[in-house]
């Protein structure tokens, strides 16, 4: 689900290597992106929630109605629920390509939960998919903009709340994982955090000794 609604959506190309993810990689635009719905039932579950994280994601950032409709529908796997958000958060992707196809200005948009996230993924080699990787990086990354000054926690909150309904709450556990990575390092990074809906992002320089606070 994560290929059709995200990866294959975009000029992107890129390959993973030992030290991390999409470390190597080229813009080249494909002559058309083929995307068969029908294709998710056969899906296990688990993969179905991990791809919702990604429409959360977009929701969030783009459009605070389908942030709610997913959260309406949480736990609702039917093709007819999971077939709508699959197309609008494929919409919702090509209406920030349209404006910037080559990821640039508007990329942190479509890099939230990832900063944390991608830290997630590689501590757990494997054993957590990019969805649920992706989650717990939101869920993160919006406490930190709380304890910032730049989302309300009502929010922050809601965010969490519908990871929860979608079944992800499991993979919460695997954060301290993350906070024992980067704990005994000094570092500065660029950190995508939540602000609102519908306009959530702030690029800030935050060291990683406030991010495992």
């Amino acid at each position: 689900m994560v290929a059709q609604i995200d990866s294959a959506i975009g000029q992107k190309q890129a390959v993973n290597y030992k030290m991390g993810k999409n470390l190597f990689g080229q813009y080249y635009a494909p002559e058309f992106v083929f995307i068969d719905f029908d294709f998710l039932r056969t899906l296990p579950e688990r993969q179905i929630r991990a791809g919702l994280a990604e429409s959360v994601k977009h929701g969030l950032c783009q459009e605070s109605t389908f942030f709610d409709y997913i959260e309406e529908h949480a736990g609702d796997y039917s093709p007819k629920v999971i077939d709508y958000i699959s197309r609008h958060t494929i919409e919702l992707k090509l209406e920030l390509l349209k404006i910037d196809p080559f990821e640039g200005k508007l990329d942190p948009q479509l890099e939230l939960g990832h900063t944390i996230g991608h830290a997630v993924e590689i501590i757990k080699n494997g054993q957590l998919l990019h969805g649920e990787s992706i989650a717990i990086g939101m869920v993160a990354e919006a406490a930190l903009s709380c304890e910032m000054g730049y989302m309300k926690p009502e929010l922050a909150a809601k965010i969490e709340r519908i990871f929860k309904k979608l079944g992800l709450r499991p993979a919460f556990r695997q954060m301290f994982l993350w906070r024992a990575c980067w704990k005994p390092f000094a570092m500065t990074t660029n950190a995508v955090l939540p602000v609102q809906t519908s306009f959530c992002l702030k690029i800030l320089p935050v060291s990683t000794k406030k991010m495992v606070k």
